[in-house]
């Protein structure tokens, strides 16, 4: 029977399991493989790193377009977090300098926690003055900044704001006048009508 060959990044894989806390004979049941061939891995690891890294050199070297494996991405990563610069490790392992700043962006976007912002209402928001000014002058800046079409839409609202205050003053208006018809209608029968 052929013995059936394992890519380094699938071995690396098994060993991260292990050292995650996961039993090599558990690990055997779920992948066939013996758990002497998963300790075997797992001694060698070190080894298995420098050969993943190999691979990806010898990638470099061919014509064909190279893809990196998220062990490899993982490790890169690590080291220039650990304190490495991104120009020796890129050197070092002939992986683009650029690929490497893009790799560590993406983990570092990955880590950041989403945070969930309450809003408050305007009931408790307590600002002080230079706060006011601050924002202010903030939102100045903003108006001068922006585009025709913002500028056309804020003219709307104001406009569309004015039009509703004057509705309700007509409105206002409206009722108080009722209310004076009502009042001199109320009068003019209390005032006797002069004898002729």
């Amino acid at each position: 029977m052929a013995q059936r060959k394992y890519t380094t990044e699938y071995k690396l894989s098994i060993v991260d399991r292990v050292e995650k806390g996961e039993s090599r004979n558990s690990i055997s049941k779920k992948t066939g493989l013996s758990a002497l061939t998963i300790k075997s891995w797992a001694e060698k690891k070190d080894q298995l790193i420098e050969s993943l890294f190999e691979e990806a050199k010898n990638r470099k070297k061919s014509k064909r377009k190279k893809r990196y494996g998220e062990k490899i991405k993982n490790i890169v990563v690590n080291r220039i977090e650990n304190g490495e610069s991104v120009y020796k490790v890129s050197k070092e392992l002939c992986i683009p300098y650029l690929t490497i700043k893009n790799w560590v962006l993406v983990a570092q976007n990955e880590r950041e926690p989403k945070i969930d912002i309450k809003i408050p209402d305007s009931n408790e928001v307590i600002i002080s003055e230079e706060e006011k000014i601050e924002l202010l002058s903030i939102m100045e800046e903003n108006a001068r900044n922006e585009s025709p079409e913002d500028s056309m839409f804020r003219h709307i609202e104001s406009q569309n704001e004015e039009i509703s205050a004057l509705k309700k003053q007509i409105a206002d208006l409206e009722e108080e006048i009722m209310m004076l018809k009502k009042a001199a209608i109320a009068l003019a029968k209390e005032i006797p009508e002069k004898a002729e």
